[in-house]
């Protein structure tokens, strides 16, 4: 009698009188040759290759002009020019000839991009025009990106400054600033007003012509009298054109220093009375 692990497990053992079964589940190694001999065109039973037969077996191929259907098609697909590929970075004729095939324009005025400059470096680089396109694109955003980036760290920059003088003066922020407007315009800065607070900042600008205008206050004339004997409008605005093409001058004067703002409001006040 058998024991439950011996059912249990297969000991490779047959018992007498059953017939032999093969592992194959009937196919015999006499014939499994023939069976696979059985499933394959006839047109293949000279091949010897087992496994390039059950690839054409696979494929559906019926016959050799099937096969020779079939290689055509991927040919087509594939293309039949071919460009070899260059023998390294220093090989110009070799990628001039790929640039060419993947479609690289003859010459860079073909991009028709507005900047000569990058349409040349496209064209060294050997982009096809629908790449040169894109890149230029996205360098046109990129700068767009940048420079709106900058005005918006300015506008935060000044608003701060602004904030930092608001704060500083307290309730004589209004007067000062009505100060700086009499500078500004007595010394006709309004076309220059924007030059001179991207260099000096707006809250130093804000204190310089506050200043200047406070000196413009002080040095008023009892009477409006002129500052020199027999001195012309003429002569006044001649002296004033030369003051303000001497640097050193220049210089003082937006320093604040109370002489050379006197010398200028005195002889700005000749030059232009009763304008």
């Amino acid at each position: 009698m058998s024991t439950a692990s011996e059912l249990l497990v297969d000991t490779g053992e047959i018992s007498q009188g059953s017939p032999s079964q093969p592992p194959d589940g009937g196919v015999t190694s006499s014939n499994a040759e023939g069976a696979i001999s059985q499933g394959s065109p006839p047109w293949l039973d000279g091949l010897q290759d087992t496994e390039l037969r059950e690839f054409i077996q696979n494929k559906g191929w019926n016959d050799p002009g099937e096969m020779a259907q079939g290689y055509r098609n991927l040919e087509k697909l594939v293309g039949g020019e071919k460009v070899p590929l260059p023998k390294g970075d220093t090989d110009n004729e070799g990628w001039e000839r790929v640039y060419k095939a993947l479609g690289r324009p003859a010459k860079p005025e073909d991009y028709q991009l507005p900047d000569l400059e990058s349409a040349q470096a496209y064209h060294k680089l050997g982009l096809t025009g629908r790449q040169a396109t894109g890149l230029s694109a996205w360098q046109d955003t990129l700068k767009a990106a940048q420079e709106q980036k900058a005005k918006d760290e300015e506008a935060s920059q000044r608003a701060q400054q602004l904030a930092a003088v608001r704060k500083e003066w307290g309730g004589e922020f209004d007067e000062n600033v009505r100060l700086g407007k009499r500078a500004v315009r007595e010394f006709g800065l309004e076309t220059s007003v924007e030059k001179l607070e991207a260099a000096l900042g707006s809250g130093d600008l804000l204190k310089l012509t506050a200043k200047l205008g406070r000196g413009l206050k002080e040095d008023s004339f009892a009477g409006g009298s002129v500052p020199a004997a027999g001195l012309t409008k003429e002569g006044a605005k001649e002296e004033l054109t030369l003051l303000q093409r001497g640097k050193a001058f220049a210089t003082r004067y937006l320093a604040g220093e109370a002489d050379a703002v006197r010398k200028f409001t005195r002889l700005h006040e000749v030059a232009f009375a009763g304008e």
